[in-house]
Parts: structure tokens; sequence; C-alpha cells
């Protein structure tokens, strides 16, 4: 991965950290370039979790269009469990929510 990927994703995951810390959220940084792990943890329902943060030019593309008119998107690859997409602001308020 070339020096300009790895800024992206670097800045991509602190502006989703200070998303969530802004919201009052408690949620770190894990993922550093010595250190390869999940990119953040949070407190979501009284538990750890780990999420992992990729962004692409245009590579979701689609999942915005299927978003767009809804609140949440379900998708489903056969044989493997549902996947959730929310935009940012509804898992922030869903989190908040539930503490």
């Amino acid at each position: 991965m070339g020096i300009k990927s790895r800024r992206k994703g670097a800045r991509v995951e602190l502006k989703i950290l200070h998303q969530l810390q802004d919201a009052g959220i408690d949620a770190e940084k894990l993922s550093y370039a010595w250190k390869k792990t999940h990119d953040i943890r949070m407190k979501m329902l009284g538990q750890d979790h780990q999420a992992e943060i990729k962004c692409r030019a245009n590579g979701f593309k689609q999942l915005y269009a299927w978003l767009e008119p809804v609140n949440l998107l379900i998708v489903c690859a056969d044989r493997r469990d549902p996947l959730a997409v929310v935009p940012m602001s509804l898992l922030i308020d869903l989190i908040k929510s539930r503490k």
C-alpha cells in the first residue's frame, strides 16, 4: 500500500473517531502502521466492539444509491449473516440512546 493510501486511511479513521468522541461515545484508535489490528474500539451496548473502517473513492457507490431513499440498508450474501448499513448519524443516535 502506498503512502497516499495509508494517509487517506488514517485521515478517514481519525475523522470517524473524532465524530464518535464528539458525540460523547467512548472510542479509541487501535490501528497504527506498526500494529495490525482493528481500526477503532468503541463502547456500545455496555460492551467493547471493534470497527474496521474502509474508504474508497467510488467503491461503495451502489450502497449509497440503495441507502438514499431509506434510513437503513440490510444486505445479505447467500449463506452469510445479513449486514446492516446505516448512516453514521443514525449509528451515533442508536449508541447514545442505549447508554
